[in-house]
């Protein structure tokens, strides 16, 4: 109703060419905005919204030419249908906009576009009856797809004015050197990896059917490995999730202040005696950087990947390393970061071909002894490409912790979200599920560690089992290195005995998982 007010409300105005470009503008913004709608709802369960928004606008662009192959491509007909929707509009109700359509036209019409609307009315109409909140202007604008498209068009590019501000708040931080409680860090090597669209569901070490993990699934036999199995990240995508996992910022407290205004990983380590390192295979986004971005640019030192796959971030970190020994001869400690493109879509370009270890034939369609949702191969192979990656995954870690597994180091790794691979429904989605949140949490230890820091041990094998969600990393991370802030909470420190194991963990917004469907 509120399209056909505006619509109708255009017609008062005098300037004939004036009235019928704005319905034409709108008419067309309106179909893009539905079609979008609809697409997203249907196969993703992802509808407009600001979450859609902030994807699009902090995605690097071959990111989303990867996207576009791989969901929206294989849907053309879709994409063509729109096409020849809009112009078959524009023709109708702009160049002849004093004719009448013929009936027979007119009846068309009507009903490819009830065949279109019809589920999503329906779908529409059942979240009226299930949420009261809907009942309310804001609730109704949600299902009006022009108007919801407008509104968080014009939301993201407050986004992006509020990124300009982020990298110049986080240009001129600096954090007083009485900001550290305590400063007495003793591991040589820190190193943290951040993996991405991992589910740990989907891992051999974490009791997956095929053997995808065969490196840390041995070094868990061997006892230098652990794995954490009731970790879930704070979001199902990774620029939400970088707000929080590299500072101080929460699902708790997110909404008192703009995330970069709480104290973050970058800055907090210039206090410290480490030194750090950002090595990384991901692009930056748009114009001043996504929220890892802006902070991994303030490490000591910032390395990019210019190679397709992750194994070249050893050479890099070796490069970087041989350079520094050289330039620093005396023993230093270092805070290393690793941030992988993992196993983000598409899947089949994030492993070599001689990681093609798992076929259409040999592949375990099955996740928590439960059958994945595929109905037909081009889906089992979605799954196959999936976990080849995660094979292929395994091995990078192999290499990395290769480089520090005879010196004091504790290797931390955990993915930014997963991706549910069929298991709530028939597609593999990108949306808030419990899969896209079930990530892995591995600590890899080595022999000088263990020896060095057995009450470090103690505690991480004591919280092996406890409920964990990504954004109290730093608050448990830290203290690791030796480092604890005037903002550190013990009740959000998983290895601490005062640790808050209650606390409902809410990875989308008032979602507490497990969610139901």
């Amino acid at each position: 109703m509120a399209f056909y007010f505006v619509y109708c409300a255009i017609s008062f105005i005098k300037n004939r060419f004036v009235a019928e470009s704005l319905k034409s503008f709108i008419l067309v913004l309106g179909i893009v905005f539905s079609c979008i709608d609809i697409f997203g709802s249907y196969y993703f369960h992802f509808p407009l919204s600001n979450e859609l928004g902030n994807i699009l606008f902090t995605t690097h662009y071959k990111e989303s030419l990867e996207f576009l192959h791989a969901y929206v491509y294989p849907h053309w007909y879709f994409v063509i249908g729109l096409i020849l929707i809009a112009i078959g509009s524009l023709k109708l109700f702009s160049l002849v906009p004093n004719k009448p359509i013929p009936l027979k036209m007119a009846s068309i019409l009507s009903v490819l576009f009830l065949i279109v609307e019809a589920p999503h009315a329906i779908k529409t109409i059942k979240k009226y009856k299930e949420d009261e909140a809907l009942l309310n202007a804001d609730g109704t604008m949600e299902y009006i797809a022009l108007a919801k498209g407008a509104y968080y068009f014009g939301r993201n590019i407050s986004s992006l004015r509020e990124s300009h501000n982020s990298s110049q708040a986080l240009e001129k931080a600096s954090y007083p050197k009485d900001y550290l409680v305590k400063n007495t860090g003793s591991v040589e090597n820190v190193v943290l990896v951040f993996g991405e669209s991992l589910n740990r569901n989907f891992m051999g070490v974490y009791g997956y059917q095929a053997p995808t993990t065969p490196y840390l699934s041995a070094l868990k036999e061997k006892g230098s490995l652990l794995a954490f199995d009731n970790v879930i990240s704070l979001a199902f995508y990774t620029d939400k999730s970088s707000t929080m996992l590299l500072t101080y910022a929460n699902r708790d407290n997110l909404n008192q202040k703009a995330w970069y205004q709480y104290k973050n990983l970058a800055h907090i380590l210039k206090l410290t005696d480490y030194k750090s390192v950002w090595i990384t295979s991901q692009g930056y986004g748009l114009m001043w950087g996504n929220s890892y971005y802006q902070v991994a640019k303030r490490f000591d030192t910032y390395i990019e990947n210019d190679k397709s796959y992750d194994e070249n971030l050893v050479a890099l970190f070796k490069h970087y390393y041989d350079n520094e020994r050289e330039r620093e001869s005396k023993k230093r400690k270092n805070f290393v970061v690793f941030h992988l493109i993992g196993n983000h879509f598409e899947y089949k370009n994030r492993f070599p071909k001689e990681f093609s270890r798992f076929n259409l034939n040999n592949t375990s369609y099955f996740s928590k002894n439960k059958s994945l949702r595929v109905t037909n191969n081009a889906d089992k192979q979605v799954v196959t490409d999936y976990i080849n990656s995660v094979y292929y995954n395994d091995y990078v870690l192999h290499s990395l912790i290769e480089l520090f597994k005879d010196k004091d180091s504790l290797v931390i790794y955990l993915s930014d979200h997963g991706d549910d691979m069929f298991e709530s429904s028939a597609f593999n989605t990108h949306e808030c599920s419990n899969a896209s949140v079930e990530i892995p949490f591995l600590i890899y230890m080595s022999d000088t560690f263990k020896q060095k820091h057995p009450q470090m041990v103690k505690s991480f094998e004591e919280a092996l089992h406890k409920p964990f969600m990504s954004d109290d990393l730093l608050h448990t991370l830290l203290p690791l290195a030796g480092i604890i802030t005037k903002d550190h909470k013990k009740t959000r420190d998983l290895f601490n005995e005062n640790y808050n194991d209650k606390r409902p963990r809410k990875p989308c917004d008032n979602k507490v998982y497990p969610m139901s469907k």
